[in-house]
């Protein structure tokens, strides 16, 4: 049993970093599930993967490039109207897997890249630095202010953005810093959970609290706190029984999701 009075400086790190992604997942992740966008984080977040094949070719620092290559994608598949005969749906999961494999090609022409590409797509929260945590939790920070202080129109946009329009509330500006937040925290946060699973840690915790609450307000508070509870559990278990500490944090948040919806169906 880990003993958190005597706890080492890498775990303490990956434990802050849990608080940190788990505050700013917990709006984000809750709007994508009212606004039903897992393909809009599953998308910008396998693309990432370009990006940082980018950095590399370029030569410049991975986490300004990236940080930027996933702010600009999250605004173009804002911006951009589809008109096409494929579903959205369909043209998100294109772009996605194509991003993805194109990032793993280039990545793999490199004699010998500089980045482990394991840590990319599954993370490597155990290799923080403190820097990262520092980013993280501003970043944190900033879109719970945001959150707090444009919380009427936020809500009545992604709720129903018809509504939204006919109180005269600027729905493309809400969308447009939507989008900023989530290409700023896929981008700053990658390095825990990685780009296979980033998606996974945004949508599962806030579908638990769905299912535990009864208003927006609260959802997100539960969401949050279901992300630092499956960060917790899912450190704990990687230790114990020595697994990969991302997929077991996913692991524990999916037990989460299936303890909440139990509790759903046994209160009806």
């Amino acid at each position: 049993m880990i003993d958190f009075l005597a706890i080492e400086d890498f775990m303490l790190k990956a434990l802050l970093m849990g608080f940190a992604f788990s505050a700013l997942a917990g709006p984000l992740g809750s709007i994508m599930v009212w606004r039903r966008l897992a393909f809009f984080g599953d998308t910008i977040s396998h693309s990432a993967l370009l990006g940082v094949a980018l950095s590399l070719l370029w030569q410049a620092p991975s986490q300004f490039i990236l940080v930027f290559f996933c702010i600009g994608l999250a605004l173009i598949l804002t911006l951009i109207p589809f008109r096409s005969k494929v579903s959205i749906d369909s043209l998100l999961a294109i772009f996605s897997h194509g991003s993805l494999a194109l990032g793993l090609v280039a990545l793999s022409l490199m004699n010998q890249p500089p980045v482990s590409l394991t840590g990319f797509l599954f993370g490597d929260i155990l290799a923080l630095t403190w820097e990262d945590i520092i980013f993280a939790s501003l970043t944190a920070l900033g879109i719970i202010t945001l959150t707090i202080a444009f919380w009427r129109p936020l809500l009545t946009t992604f709720i129903s953005e018809d509504l939204a329009k006919s109180e005269g509330i600027p729905t493309s500006l809400i969308k447009i810093g939507f989008a900023l937040a989530l290409g700023l925290a896929i981008g700053l946060s990658l390095k825990t959970v990685g780009a296979l699973l980033m998606t996974a840690m945004l949508i599962i915790p806030a579908s638990a609290g769905r299912y535990l609450t009864q208003s927006p307000a609260t959802m997100i508070l539960a969401a949050s706190l279901m992300g630092i509870l499956s960060f917790v559990s899912g450190l704990w278990g990687s230790y114990v029984f020595d697994t990969p500490t991302a997929p077991m944090i996913v692991v524990a948040a999916l037990g989460f999701f299936i303890l909440s919806r139990v509790l759903y169906v046994a209160k009806r």
